[in-house]
């Protein structure tokens, strides 16, 4: 009986403090517990570069941290504030992300000084960020680079608009905080060339320099704390480049006997695209003094066309047109293999007394070799005197249905020419003009017939007057195309057609036609 009434006993008392606990529970339900805590953030700085003269050099080096008391910080985002007036050139003003815990910065200081505000804020694992980050406000200084032309003597006062020129700069901060060097013409100034500042020198090509007369560039040098220095310049007068078509002169003489040369060049392209539609080089007058510029140069035109005299190598008078023609020989490969023309009339084109190496030959003219004058082991013929007057007998033969026969102007007579060996099976040249046999010194063909009876190998040799071809021309492969005379096309006028003639030849290269 009495364990029942003890039972019955705690029964009641746990129904009271149920009941007791339900109401503490009805009455008061606004019980919450702490939410998430945002993240704190710290700050320090240690300036890249120390200078006595400086309190806060621009290029800085900024570390920051954080800590979360309620979890972890998972990012940051910072900002500079410029407080004195001046460009901040894109600088980075407005928030930027970033999960790092330092970075170098170099503060734009355009002028001698300048004051920023820095400021940080952690970001924790709920994307809440500090709502007071650090900040701290700093002042900065910079002194502006130098950057002077170098060998101003030696820049020329009148040239083509292909220019090289060097410089020296240097940063009374140090060197290493050179950003860029900044090139361009008075008057185009929104079309500035921006150089790294390891580089010193420039080669300024036609395409920048699409105007012509007296002229002024400019120099300056920009260090990585936007500061410019003293700008450098100098004047030159730049001469015109109208047109596609390069017309290169190469003969020592105007004109020979009854035929001027430049003339005919000249006349031809006047009608073919008038007298602004060309470029005219003189190499006696204008040469050009390094191979780069030259390269330079001929990207400014579709189609060259290069003419010299009756000289040749062994005989030439003028040195300076000869050394020409050597110092663009790398030069006019790589403007050919670009998609560039050659029409070249030259005794000194290709052979043994050539500008052009036998590389050149092979590789943009498509004439591997050229036939052996087996009386002077040269690659040369001369006009035979004992088989008659040159002119009378030294026409050349179209082999192509488009192009006209032409013939020799009488008196005129030169040394020599050179034809490609047409028994070499590597000529990938078309030939499309040719001489008659037997007219030249040497003119013969070694022909072979071998017969092999048991043992006994005969052979019979005789000798056969062999056709000449001096005009061909060759389409390069992923390249552009050439046609090649090695003698002086401009004499071949006895009928009168070599003008009408050259401009099939121009068509066949694509060569621009119709007045600019």
């Amino acid at each position: 009986m009495m364990h029942r009434t003890l039972f019955h006993s705690m029964i009641a008392l746990l129904l009271v403090l149920g009941a007791g606990a339900l109401i503490v529970s009805c009455s008061d339900n606004s019980f919450d517990p702490v939410g998430n805590q945002p993240p704190e953030t710290g700050l320090v700085f240690q300036a890249a570069v120390q200078d006595t003269l400086s309190p806060v050099f621009y290029s800085v080096n900024m570390k920051w941290w954080g800590s979360d008391s309620d979890g972890e910080v998972i990012g940051f985002e910072y900002k500079w504030t410029p407080i004195t007036d001046h460009e901040t050139f894109d600088f980075d003003t407005s928030w930027v992300y970033t999960a790092f815990t330092k970075k170098l910065f170099n503060v734009p200081v355009p002028d001698s000084s300048a004051s920023y505000s820095f400021a940080v804020r952690a970001i924790d694992d709920e994307e809440l960020r500090d709502p007071t980050p650090a900040i701290e406000i700093y002042p900065f200084v910079n002194r502006p680079p130098t950057g002077l032309i170098r060998f101003r003597e030696l820049l020329p006062d009148s040239t083509w608009p292909v220019i090289a020129f060097g410089w020296d700069a240097f940063d009374p901060d140090g060197d290493s905080t050179l950003a860029s060097h900044e090139v361009w013409v008075k008057g185009q100034e929104d079309r500035i060339t921006y150089l790294p500042a390891d580089v010193d020198t420039i080669l300024i090509k036609p395409a920048s320099l699409d105007t012509s007369g007296d002229v002024t560039i400019y120099f300056q040098t920009v260090d990585q704390g936007f500061a410019r220095g003293p700008r450098d310049s100098f004047n030159v007068h730049l001469y015109e480049t109208p047109g596609d078509i390069l017309l290169v002169d190469g003969y020592d003489l105007a004109s020979i006997g009854l035929v001027n040369s430049d003339g005919f060049y000249k006349d031809a392209l006047n009608e073919r695209v008038g007298e602004e539609g060309y470029t005219y080089l003189d190499l006696a007058k204008r040469p050009f003094d390094t191979d780069v510029r030259f390269e330079a140069f001929l990207e400014a035109f579709h189609t060259v066309i290069w003419y010299t005299g009756n000289k040749q190598r062994s005989v030439q008078s003028d040195q300076a047109n000869f050394s020409q023609m050597t110092l663009a020989d790398s030069v006019m490969g790589e403007y050919l293999k670009k998609g560039g023309n050659l029409f070249l009339s030259s005794l000194n084109g290709a052979g043994t007394f050539a500008g052009f190496s036998p590389e050149f030959s092979r590789q943009n003219l498509g004439i591997p070799a050229f036939y052996r004058n087996r009386t002077t082991a040269s690659t040369s013929f001369e006009f035979d005197p004992a088989r008659g007057q040159p002119c009378l007998i030294a026409d050349l033969t179209s082999r192509a249905p488009e192009l006209l026969d032409l013939s020799l102007r009488c008196p005129i007579q030169f040394p020599g020419i050179d034809s490609p060996d047409t028994t070499n099976p590597e000529l990938e040249a078309e030939l499309i003009y040719r001489m008659p046999g037997g007219v030249f010194k040497g003119q013969f063909l070694i022909s072979r017939d071998t017969t092999v009876v048991g043992d006994t190998i005969s052979v019979a040799i005789d000798t056969i007057p062999m056709g000449f071809y001096p005009g061909t021309r060759y389409d390069i492969p992923d390249g552009g195309k050439t046609i090649f005379f090695s003698l002086p096309y401009s004499l071949y006028s006895g009928t009168g057609n070599n003008s009408e003639n050259l401009q099939t030849l121009l068509d066949w290269l694509g060569t621009p036609s119709g007045a600019p």
